[in-house]
């Protein structure tokens, strides 16, 4: 007797499957071909594979929320685990680990990272124009205040592992905000 061929109206499935209407996200994790470059069905394809505390962060998170990108620009799916949770290393995915639990929201029924440390964790990629263009999208948006950016800028330099990292940390968020609060007037409303 044959398994059952999985359905396409079901959505990403994890497997092994040889059939030409499904794309391959990474080794075992397949979505519907024809929705293959669609964001939001590659992230539910992502959450089979990824821990149930996982949150998509960074630039994933951002172009979920429908912020302002700088331009089109080609990432991984960045994810944030806590430290000790298992997760896959995957071609496709990057996933940042922390030392404490990430605060999350849920968006569109996903999990993740609040307004504020999407910022934080794309300033780890971004150079400080892309993160003002990004952290005015994020404020216009409502989805982080310029005063939850500097609370959390603070509280998540010290979970950096190191005082070189916790100070390179520091000062890159600082300048984020400062960028972000001069960046238009209307920015600070």
């Amino acid at each position: 007797m044959t398994a059952p061929k999985p359905s396409i109206a079901a959505g990403p499935v994890r497997g092994r499957i040889r059939q030409r209407h499904w794309a391959q996200l990474s080794r075992g994790l397949y979505v519907p071909r024809a929705s293959a470059n669609v964001l939001s069905e590659a992230l539910r394809g992502w959450e089979l594979v990824l821990p149930g505390s996982a949150a998509f962060t960074s630039l994933t998170a951002a172009e979920l929320r429908g912020w302002w990108l700088p331009k089109p620009i080609s990432h991984p799916v960045f994810a944030a685990v806590t430290i000790g949770a298992r997760y896959p290393e995957r071609k496709g995915v990057l996933v940042y680990r922390h030392p404490r639990p990430v605060p999350t929201a849920s968006f569109d029924g996903f999990r993740l990272t609040t307004g504020a440390e999407t910022l934080l964790a794309a300033a780890r990629d971004l150079g400080l124009l892309d993160l003002v263009i990004l952290g005015d999208s994020a404020l216009r948006t409502g989805d982080c205040t310029l005063e939850e950016l500097q609370g959390h800028c603070r509280t998540a330099a010290t979970g950096c592992p190191s005082a070189t990292r916790r100070t390179a940390a520091s000062r890159q968020a600082q300048r984020i905000a400062m960028g972000i609060s001069h960046a238009s007037p209307a920015s600070s409303s």
